[in-house]
């Protein structure tokens, strides 16, 4: 599972009604989702359109990033390509480099250089598995994974799991269930959304340096 916050056109995070960035811990990538461009307006008419902001248009066009790696490299597992989007942040492919304190986790997802990158070149193990807030755990994949099999849980031999980091709490978000704590992005779950949009995601992150912002 992916966390994505949402960025603007300059690649500043988020910010709250008093002007503060949503920095949290939880974010792996950032990509855009300030000021999207909509297409229908509720109660009014799809022949209206409006913009919007928030994490839940960020956390559609990793996905389609990832629906478009894909298809590109199809005999890549779900961990390499995890490991691909990680590797190409910020139009660059390079090491991970993880700085949760500043709100960006890895860096924005990228999509041209995501493309470049040959998932299959790297480790076919998930990345993300020891992340503080963590969800699932490993434990909760193996469970899984010896279910769908028909094996005991006991059986499926789950990677150790840091304990502090599976009891700490996921805070609600004041953007709503798919807010930058809780927007979870499944490898596997993507195939439609994005073809149009994607284009649009050229986008320049120009960091600043660490920042913190206060979040209800």
């Amino acid at each position: 599972m992916i966390a994505a916050a949402a960025v603007d056109r300059s690649g500043m995070l988020q910010t709250d009604a008093d002007g503060q960035p949503f920095v949290r811990e939880e974010t792996h990538v950032v990509a855009a989702g300030v000021g999207i461009p909509t297409v229908g307006v509720p109660g009014v008419g799809w022949d209206e359109s409006r913009s919007g902001s928030g994490s839940s248009y960020a956390a559609p066009l990793v996905a389609g990033m990832l629906a478009l790696a894909t298809q590109r490299y199809p005999e890549a597992s779900g961990n390499q390509l995890v490991q691909a989007l990680i590797h190409t942040t910020n139009g660059s492919i390079h090491e991970p480099m993880y700085e949760p304190e500043t709100g960006y986790g890895y860096g924005a997802a990228w999509p041209a250089t995501l493309l470049q990158s040959d998932p299959t070149s790297y480790a076919d193990e998930n990345p993300l598995m020891d992340r503080p807030y963590g969800i699932p755990s490993a434990e909760q994949v193996a469970d899984a994974v010896a279910r769908e099999s028909g094996a005991s849980p006991e059986d499926a031999a789950p990677a150790p799991a840091d304990e502090d980091a599976a009891a700490a709490p996921v805070q609600a978000d004041p953007l709503g269930p798919l807010g930058p704590a809780g927007i979870a992005v499944s490898v596997g779950l993507v195939a439609v959304v994005v073809a149009g949009i994607i284009t649009a995601l050229v986008i320049v992150v120009r960091r600043k340096g660490p920042r913190r912002g206060a979040t209800p």
